[in-house]
């Protein structure tokens, strides 16, 4: 699987949907495919306060967030321990864009591999 390509085909599978990023746990991007624009920068850094509050008051691990910034939808989609960044145009519904964890985790997991391969080198 090539990691651009299918992110590509995501992306283009979902009418509305701008974006795909993808950070590690000290939210650095991973890779991203799609229009980067201020929304999705943004949103990484809030993502990072995010996370930091929900450790600090221990209400359990954050999994999924949808909201809107703007006229965009962001959602955040934690998968192991990589996150999915999703800017979509306001139109898209958040939950739907949730409901694509099934097809981001293949994605995930093919990251997690390209990682193991680089450490060995």
């Amino acid at each position: 699987m090539r990691i651009q390509d299918s992110l590509q085909t995501l992306l283009n599978s979902v009418d509305g949907l701008e974006s795909i990023t993808i950070i590690d746990p000290f939210c650095s991007i991973v890779t991203t495919i799609g229009n980067s624009n201020k929304a999705q920068f943004g949103a990484i850094q809030g993502y990072k306060s995010i996370c930091d509050q929900v450790k600090k008051f221990q209400i359990g691990q954050l999994k999924s967030l949808s909201l809107i910034y703007g006229n965009k939808t962001v959602v955040f989609l934690k998968i192991d321990i990589l996150s999915f960044i999703m800017v979509a145009d306001s139109k898209v519904s958040g939950q739907y864009l949730v409901e694509l964890r099934d097809k981001l985790t293949p994605i995930m997991e093919e990251c997690l591999r390209a990682s193991n391969m680089l450490r060995d080198l």
